[in-house]
């Protein structure tokens, strides 16, 4: 905070900024960002900020797909869904094509 915002106002955003803080730190790790996607839903709605928020996750799939490629050459598009998706269940056709679109999304629009 600048020196010259008063200390009562410096309290009040810190308060009100709390959920966005805490989801910001959360994006190292997936599963801890969704887990304060939900626990946080509420204020960001109430804000008017859901939609940059979904925006905020679907980048962490993008990052995270991009970071795939440093360990694989070549990867399928279900093996994509497999590494990003959530870890206990079988990717379903809806999830490669998101996948699909999304890296298309990247290659177009890096």
């Amino acid at each position: 905070m600048p020196s010259t915002v008063s200390q009562a106002c410096a309290r009040a955003f810190k308060h009100l900024a709390r959920p966005y803080e805490d989801f910001a730190h959360s994006l190292k790790n997936p599963a801890a960002a969704m887990e304060r996607l939900r626990s946080h839903e509420k204020d960001f709605v109430e804000d008017k900020n859901m939609g940059l928020v979904m925006q905020v996750m679907e980048r962490l799939e993008m990052r995270r797909i991009a970071d795939l490629k440093e360990t694989y050459i070549t990867i399928s598009l279900v093996d994509v869904a497999k590494k990003i998706g959530p870890k206990d269940r079988v990717p379903s056709p809806e999830d490669v094509s998101r996948m699909e679109s999304l890296i298309l999304r990247m290659v177009l629009h890096p």
